[in-house]
C-alpha cells in the first residue's frame, strides 16, 4: 500500500468482465428502471470509494449532479445516449481518472458506442482555437496537412469544440488537458474526439468538411469517414507514423554533446522489449560519449508504471531533491459485500485493506506507515553528469505529472514546452477500481487514492521554465518548435 499511496498516479489499461444485455449486437434500448438502477449503484459506489469526489465539485452541487443524472435517465434511452449522459455528468467530478474508460468497455458497448465506424479522415491539432490538419487520409486536395478545418458537418470548429469539453475528463480547471485529449494524433486507439464527436452530431457514412487553406481559400467538401484502423493504415502508408506502442520509446546521440531520449509511454506491460536494459543502455552511450545535453522527451505520455519514473531518478538526479509534504488518504478501507460483484481491480489486495491503512480523526484512512513531511529523492548512485532537458505539455498527467514536478526542482534539469496536465491541487488515483454497471454493461473507472499538497494551491499544472508556446504557423510547417528550443 506504501507504494501506491505514492504521489505518482499510475494510467492503468485493463480489461473487465461485464454483464451482456441480450442480443448484443443490435442497438440496446435500456428501460428507465434499468438506468436509475445502475446509477444509484455508481453513486454508492463512487460516495464510499472516490476519495477526490468532492475536491473541485463541493459536495452539495455533487449531489444536484447525481439527483439530475437519475432524472434524466428515467424515461429509459439507448445505450449511446447512456453513455454520452453519464460521461457529461462524469467530467463534472473533474478528475483525470474518473470516465467511463474507453479501453475498459465490454464488446457490445465498444460495438455500438466507443467503436463505431465514425472517425474523420484527417489528423489534427487544436492551437490557438483552430482545428489545424496534420495528416490527410482522405483523397481530398482540400484536407492537405496545414488546412484548417472551419466546420464540420456545419456546425463550426470552435462551437463543436465548447460542445465536447464538458465531457472530457481533467483535473480541475486544467482545460488544456481537456483540449490535449480532443485532438487525433492518428495512431491512437481512442481519442475523446472520436468517442464523442458521433454523439454531438450526425454522421453516418459521410461527413461535410469546410477548410481554410494556407493560400486563405475556402472549399466544402464532403468525405467518408473511416474505421480507425482504415483511417491508421492509410496514415501508415502516407506519413511517418509510430506503427507500434514500441515506436513511442527512442534514442538518439544527436551530436558530440547531445542525446535524444523519448519516453512515449510509462504503459511498458504492452512494449514487446525490456525497458529497463533499454534505458542502461541509453544512459552507458551517454557516459561513453561524453554527452552533456540530455533531451528527455515525454510529450504526449500521460503516465503508466512508477517504476520508470523511479528508474529515471536514479539516472538524472545527481543532487538530493526534497520535495514538499503531501497528504494521500481514502475514504474506505474495505469493498463492502455488496458492491463486490460490479467492482474489479488489478490487485485483489485492494479488496480488503484493513491491515494496511488506519482512520484518521477526521474519518480518512492512511497508510499505517504514512507521515505528512517532506521526502527526499536521493542522488542515483551514478547519475547522468550533464544537464537534462525536459520536453513536457498538456498530456502529463498522471506519473509524467509528478515527473515534471519532480524535475521542475531538479538544479540539473530544465522544462521546456507548455504547462502540463494534472493539478497542483492533487489528484486522485493510485489504486483504481472498475465499476461494472449490472443493466447497461458499461464501465466505470473509480480511482480511490487522493493526494494534495498542503495549503492553498493553484488551480493548474506545472508550468514549465522555458515556456514555448504552439502556434499556427509551427503546426503548419511541421516544425517542433520544443525540441528546437531546447536545442538552442
Amino acid at each position: 500500500m506504501k507504494r501506491l499511496l505514492s504521489f505518482a498516479l499510475a494510467f492503468l489499461i485493463s480489461l473487465s468482465t461485464f454483464a451482456q444485455p441480450a442480443d448484443p449486437g443490435s442497438e440496446t434500448r435500456l428501460t428507465g428502471e434499468q438506468l436509475v438502477e445502475d446509477v444509484r449503484l455508481m453513486r454508492e459506489a463512487m460516495e464510499l470509494m472516490h476519495a477526490g469526489l468532492y475536491r473541485h465539485t463541493p459536495k452539495a452541487e455533487m449531489d444536484q449532479h447525481f439527483d439530475q443524472l437519475e432524472a434524466d435517465v428515467g424515461a429509459g434511452m439507448t445505450l449511446g445516449d447512456f453513455y454520452l449522459r453519464l460521461s457529461r455528468f462524469l467530467a463534472k467530478v473533474q478528475d483525470g481518472h474518473t470516465y467511463a474508460n474507453y479501453y475498459n468497455q465490454p464488446d457490445h458497448v465498444k460495438e455500438q458506442v466507443t467503436n463505431t465506424a465514425t472517425r474523420v479522415p484527417f489528423a489534427f491539432r487544436l492551437v490557438e482555437d483552430r482545428m489545424i490538419i496534420t495528416k490527410n487520409a482522405s483523397d481530398s486536395e482540400h484536407l492537405a496537412p496545414g488546412a484548417e478545418v472551419t466546420h464540420l458537418n456545419g456546425k463550426p470548429v470552435k462551437a463543436l469544440v465548447g460542445t465536447l469539453m464538458p465531457l472530457v475528463k481533467a483535473d480541475g480547471g486544467n482545460d488544456a488537458k481537456r483540449l490535449s485529449d480532443l485532438e487525433v494524433m492518428g495512431a491512437e486507439r481512442y481519442t475523446a474526439f472520436d468517442v464523442y464527436l458521433p454523439m454531438v452530431i450526425d454522421i453516418e457514412t459521410d461527413i461535410t468538411v469546410r477548410t481554410l487553406n494556407t493560400q486563405g481559400e475556402t472549399a466544402t467538401v464532403t468525405v467518408p469517414v473511416l474505421t480507425r484502423d482504415e483511417r491508421l493504415a492509410i496514415l501508415s502508408e502516407r506519413y511517418e507514423m509510430p506503427t507500434s506502442i514500441d515506436d513511442l520509446w527512442a534514442f538518439e546521440l544527436l551530436d558530440d554533446e547531445t542525446a535524444y531520449l523519448q519516453l512515449g509511454t510509462f504503459t511498458v506491460w504492452n512494449l514487446s522489449f525490456k525497458w529497463v536494459p533499454f534505458l542502461r543502455d541509453a544512459f552507458d552511450q551517454m557516459e561513453k560519449a561524453g554527452t552533456k545535453n540530455l533531451i528527455l522527451d515525454i510529450r504526449g505520455n500521460e503516465g503508466g508504471l512508477t517504476e520508470v519514473m523511479n528508474a529515471l531518478f536514479t539516472k538524472v538526479v545527481r543532487t538530493p531533491i526534497t520535495m514538499p509534504p503531501v497528504r494521500s488518504v481514502m475514504t474506505f478501507n474495505k469493498v463492502p459485500e455488496r458492491l463486490r460483484p460490479y467492482v474489479g481491480t488489478w490487485d485483489q489486495s485492494l479488496m480488503d485493506m484493513t491491515e494496511s491503512l488506519v482512520l484518521t480523526e477526521d474519518s480518512v484512512y492512511v497508510d499505517r506507515d504514512s507521515s505528512v513531511e517532506p521526502t527526499t529523492i536521493p542522488a542515483g548512485m551514478k547519475p547522468f553528469s550533464g544537464h537534462t532537458y525536459v520536453l513536457v505539455g498538456a498530456a502529463n498527467s498522471s506519473a509524467t505529472f509528478y515527473l515534471s514536478g519532480v524535475m521542475k526542482r531538479n538544479p540539473d534539469a530544465t522544462l521546456v514546452g507548455q504547462m502540463t496536465g494534472g493539478n497542483l491541487r492533487g489528484t486522485t488515483g493510485g489504486a483504481i477500481y472498475f465499476l461494472n454497471l449490472p443493466n447497461s454493461g458499461v464501465e466505470v473507472d473509480v480511482p480511490a487514492i487522493a493526494t494534495s499538497l498542503l495549503g492553498e494551491q493553484p488551480d493548474r499544472g506545472i508550468i514549465p521554465d522555458v515556456i514555448v508556446p504552439r502556434t499556427v504557423a509551427d503546426v503548419r510547417a511541421g516544425r517542433d518548435a520544443e525540441l528546437q528550443r531546447a536545442l538552442e
